[in-house]
């Protein structure tokens, strides 16, 4: 099995063409070994080069079971808050997910911006 994937520029995407792109493109290439029946991978290798520098990830499965789970496992704790979602992305994981925290957040960030536009 062979996968490629190509970076390609968003408007070409909503218009239907293919444009080449002056940038470097992504080339991902996907090569599978064997024919087993897809499942839970056994182990994954993943390499990588960026700029003649290449690094490699590796996963292995160490060891499965058909145990059954406990299901407190699974059970939030009583004290359990979502983090505070950022404007940009990303979590605070400092601070829980309130109104208030919201509204400061928000805040912050207008007076940031503010502050860079008038300054």
């Amino acid at each position: 099995m062979l996968g490629w994937r190509q970076q390609r520029d968003i408007r070409d995407i909503l218009d239907g063409r293919s444009r080449r792109s002056e940038r470097a493109r992504d080339r991902v290439h996907v090569k599978a070994l064997g024919t087993a029946r897809r499942g839970y991978p056994i182990e994954e290798t993943v390499r990588r080069t960026d700029a003649g520098e290449t690094t490699v990830s590796r996963v292995e499965l160490v060891e499965a079971s058909a145990a059954t789970l406990d299901p407190a496992l699974f059970d939030l704790p009583s004290d359990y808050r979502p983090a505070l979602p950022q404007l940009h992305g990303g979590y605070d994981l400092t601070r829980p997910d309130t109104l208030v925290n919201r509204v400061q957040s928000y805040w912050d960030e207008l007076t940031r911006w503010a502050r860079t536009f008038f300054h």
